[in-house]
């Protein structure tokens, strides 16, 4: 808790002010700031007005609220994302009962709309691991989940990643429960943030064509979801379809689409490593097409295809990574199992804690730095705590596949004996 306390402290009386100090220096426009906020204007002017939200006259209006005016090109300061509306447009129906409020008032409660979220993903993935643990242990993982900086930076710009990581965790609970219609109407809501979900879809696809008899109710569901979902967006909005593709591919040219492998090696090269981890993964889930819903094979196999699609999205944002929370659960969960034996092993478990803890370590030095010894010195290493987000997946993806190969082993050698 205290660790957690002071990351918020940190965001709150170090990085915001430092970065509030930045705009004023170099005149970077700074507004509300909220990544609703484009969603919600463009949802508005849709259904109140009839106005296509992907237009570049509402991708003007989103930018003087979010910015609080419109970005300037011949300003080397101002922003490259020029905030349009870059989500499919099904997405208003979630966005609908708040058309009518001040945003203000929308934002507020949006903030603790999400911060329930982010508890109850918390709860659910618990019972989906059929783990009852005693209250110290919940409260630390409430406190865990709530404490770090990707869920901080996703409360703080009210991304709508928290709902999708939510909705992710609602389909696996269905799941465990056999409840597959459910879970594939609710992994169809998901794709609100279509690059998140993509991979699931793919994965869960091939797993029930696996068993067809079994699991074809949640591709039914599935499939029926999306289907309701297109036919009503496009009642909504004529020929939303290829305005959503256009608006993604200017997306991600003004934010340059870079994933976490490319950031670490360059494009070239990191993208020889997102195609490699996309054939690894493939082949990973080929292997356990077959496995039980219940059990820690399927479990480990959906949170490495979570770590997947966290280090394959083109839009790196630390954000993204509470997909990476079930993972770390699943493999404390399953602690006992993953007993390092080689060098490597322990190399790989060390190096995967310190990741993981690096953000609380390098943020409680910066605050005793900024508090004890020199603000000016803390300007210049501000990022520290997000050094060790881009590494994160991957090594969470090893961690994963080496403690799945020790379930198998274990599970071999209670075969035999």
């Amino acid at each position: 808790m205290v660790l957690a306390g002071n990351t918020w402290l940190y965001v709150r009386r170090v990085l915001v002010p430092m970065q509030k100090a930045y705009a004023v220096a170099h005149q970077v426009p700074r507004g509300n700031l909220s990544d609703l906020y484009p969603r919600w204007l463009g949802s508005r002017e849709l259904l109140l007005r009839g106005r296509d939200p992907y237009s570049q006259q509402i991708t003007r209006e989103i930018q003087i609220g979010y910015y609080g005016r419109l970005l300037d090109e011949h300003r080397p300061n101002d922003p490259k994302d020029q905030e349009g509306f870059v989500y499919p447009v099904y997405v208003v129906f979630l966005l609908a009962p708040t058309i009518l409020l001040p945003f203000a008032v929308v934002q507020a409660s949006f903030y603790w709309l999400l911060v329930a979220t982010i508890v109850v993903t918390a709860v659910l993935w618990l019972k989906t691991l059929q783990w009852k643990p005693q209250w110290l242990t919940l409260l630390t993982v409430v406190v865990f989940s709530l404490g770090n900086f990707p869920a901080i930076q996703a409360l703080a710009l009210r991304q709508m990643s928290v709902l999708v990581a939510g909705f992710l965790a609602l389909v696996f609970f269905l799941l465990a429960r056999r409840r597959f219609v459910s879970a594939g109407l609710i992994l169809a809501v998901a794709t609100i943030k279509p690059q998140l979900t993509i991979l699931v879809a793919l994965w869960f696809g091939l797993w029930a064509f696996s068993s067809w008899r079994e699991r074809k109710g949640l591709l039914f569901g599935f499939v029926g979801g999306m289907v309701v979902l297109f036919a009503s967006a496009q009642w909504i909005l004529s020929g939303w379809i290829v305005k959503f593709y256009y608006a993604v591919l200017a997306y991600r040219r003004y934010t340059g689409g870079m994933t976490s492998a490319d950031v670490l090696f360059g494009v070239d090269l990191g993208r020889a490593a997102n195609v490699l981890l996309v054939l690894i993964t493939a082949a990973l889930c080929w292997q356990m097409r077959r496995k039980d819903e219940s059990s820690a094979d399927f479990l480990f196999v959906s949170c490495f295809v979570l770590a997947a699609t966290v280090a394959i999205t083109p839009i790196f944002a630390p954000y993204n990574q509470l997909l990476l929370f079930p993972g770390i659960l699943v493999l404390v969960r399953h602690r006992n199992v993953f007993q390092p034996k080689g060098s490597w092993q322990k190399i790989l478990l060390r190096i995967a804690i310190l990741i993981i803890c690096w953000q609380w370590i390098a943020s409680i030095c910066l605050t005793i730095i900024h508090t004890l010894v020199s603000e000016n010195f803390v300007e210049k290493i501000w990022a520290m705590p997000f050094y060790a987000s881009l590494p994160l997946p991957v090594v969470l993806m090893c961690l994963l596949y080496v403690c799945l190969r020790e379930i198998k082993r274990s599970t071999v050698s209670r075969e035999l004996c």
